[in-house]
């Protein structure tokens, strides 16, 4: 219970983490949504205030430029009372109306005939000019066509002997109006974070500021269309983000009210520039952000991993520990027994055994039952021989194991130790193949070696019938020495290979279930591990792994 709650938390830490960071960035991410979404209202409350001033400023300066003409007319009508009952071509008025400014005056005496003075307007441009005027309501000032050509604004009016023209030099008018118009307005705005301001409808651009980049045509772009067909002058600015080759910008774009009563479309484009890179700082940042956790939550993890692989390492060298001191004990039971059951037996071992060596040698028996009696005997002696083996492995298993380490040979020290073995497959007529590959020195006690290829081999050996095979060979790699046994016998099934070293464990009639345990303690006595592989009807694979120096790994 307590290694599952001490992995539980090891596993914690990463979800903590992750958990953690995602608050962060989450918080992060609202923090950057709120920022650009106050710089973004920032910019279109600017815009707005731009297009308000400029609502303002025209209506302004058409109230401006209304009084300068209301001012021009004035000043025209006060000398077209005189005209409409003097001659006009009268040599006493001219200087009297001369001084009030007057460059051209005429008076209509019949269907388009009019005489006066006609200043710098030459004949063939007199008709059209009366013409262009007297269609205007009385007291309008005109100064368009023929009058802009020559620079001049009339007004006309109607008298009873006919309709009065007069007309002033445009001038100063012009420069007044110019100072006072919607164009000076809009090179004023422009700066201070407003790229470009322009009013324009489906003829074109009416004004611009200056430095104006090539923008969207009327045809071309129908949002601006929408804005007019809405009807609705009031309605905030709509906004949208265009890049120029002058660099991003929001345009704003709206109805616009012009001083004749017609619409046109006011666009305000608001240098978007810094809130752009403050977009990409804070997308950049929250990247960083993103990436830290993922680091953060990597190490954690990787750190959990390893923690939890420690502690379950930790505890499988705990349980192996526990596992060794009670076989330790086991062992030491068992040899305290066993030291006990061989002083009091093997005395009566020795003397059957020469009791039977007697009765081979010295007893005769009748011919017809000497085969029985030689079977007997020969019983006799393998079986007291088979309980000596007992007793000598177990005193073997309870003695503490003190090896005698020496530099050897390998090849040659297996080639010693499998000797014996080779005798017994040739009597027993099967075949012990040694593949000895290794051509190191090793630092192990060879008396011990033997014991170790003497069992592995044997319990092949046992395991094929006449004519079968077993492979003995050995390798040295990577600092290790492995020796390995290989038999084509029927194998071993899954649930007897995982106990077939524990003590009394065996697959022989004969066996003690020793041999292997014995052997398993010798080979971990050298550092080393002893794995089994086997597989009903595949034959067993066992392999030896000693590190080269002798200490355990």
């Amino acid at each position: 219970m307590i290694k599952v709650k001490r992995v539980r938390l090891f596993w914690t830490i990463p979800v903590l983490v992750l958990a953690l960071g995602l608050v962060v960035t989450t918080w992060s991410g609202q923090d950057r949504n709120r920022t650009l979404a106050d710089l973004s209202q920032l910019t279109r409350q600017h815009g707005e205030s731009v297009a308000r001033l400029t609502r303002e400023a025209t209506q302004q300066a058409a109230t401006a430029i209304s009084l300068i003409y209301a001012q021009a007319a004035e000043r025209v009508t006060a000398s077209l009372g005189t005209l409409g009952w003097a001659d006009p071509a009268a040599d006493e008025l001219r200087q009297g109306i001369r001084q009030q400014g007057l460059v051209l005056w005429a008076r209509q005496i019949g269907p388009d005939k009019f005489r006066g003075e006609w200043g710098p307007v030459v004949a063939g441009d007199r008709l059209a000019l009366v013409r262009q005027n007297l269609a205007l309501a009385a007291g309008i000032v005109g100064d368009g066509g023929v009058a802009r050509k020559y620079g001049l604004y009339c007004v006309s009016r109607g008298f009873r002997l006919g309709r009065v023209l007069a007309c002033a030099e445009a001038q100063a008018m012009v420069a007044l109006r110019r100072q006072v118009g919607l164009g000076p307005l809009l090179k004023q705005v422009v700066g201070h974070g407003v790229r470009y301001l322009v009013v324009q409808d489906s003829q074109g651009l009416l004004a611009a500021s200056p430095g104006l980049p090539r923008l969207s045509a009327w045809g071309e772009d129908p949002q601006l269309r929408a804005v007019l067909d809405s009807n609705r002058e009031r309605d905030p600015l709509a906004f949208r983000q265009l890049e120029y080759d002058l660099g991003p910008v929001l345009e704003g774009y709206g109805r616009f009210a012009l001083p004749d009563g017609t619409a046109a479309v006011l666009r305000v484009g608001v240098d978007a520039s810094a809130l752009l890179a403050v977009a990409d700082r804070l997308h950049l940042r929250q990247a960083y952000l993103w990436l830290l956790v993922a680091l953060l939550f990597l190490l954690s993890l990787t750190g959990a991993w390893l923690l939890d692989r420690w502690d379950r390492h930790r505890a499988w060298t705990a349980e192996q520990l526990r596992a060794r001191q009670e076989e330790t004990r086991h062992f030491q039971a068992l040899g305290q027994m066993a030291a006990a059951v061989a002083h009091e037996v093997r005395n009566p071992l020795s003397t059957i055994g020469m009791v039977a060596q007697r009765l081979r040698r010295e007893i005769g028996v009748d011919e017809a039952d000497r085969e029985d009696f030689s079977e007997m005997v020969a019983l006799l002696s393998s079986e007291a021989e088979r309980v000596n083996r007992v007793v000598s492995d177990f005193l073997e298993l309870g003695k503490p194991l003190e090896l005698n380490r020496e530099q050897v040979d390998a090849a040659s020290a297996l080639q010693i130790a499998a000797a014996p073995q080779q005798v017994r497959a040739q009597s027993e007529g099967k075949h012990l193949r040694l593949e000895n590959q290794c051509r190191c020195q090793i630092l192990i006690d060879v008396q011990r070696l033997s014991q170790i290829v003497g069992n592995l081999s044997g319990n092949a050996l046992d395991a094929i019938d006449p004519g079968g095979t077993v492979r003995l060979g050995a390798d040295c790699v990577a600092g290790e020495y492995r020796l390995w046994v290989e038999d084509d016998g029927p194998g071993m099934d899954p649930e007897t290979l995982a106990k077939i070293t524990e003590p009394f464990v065996t697959t022989k009639a004969k066996g003690t279930g020793l041999g292997l345990t014995v052997t398993r303690r010798l080979v971990e006595a050298h550092g080393g591990t002893l794995r089994l592989e086997s597989a009903p009807g595949q034959g067993t694979r066992a392999l030896v792994v000693i590190p080269l120096s002798g200490e355990k790994p």
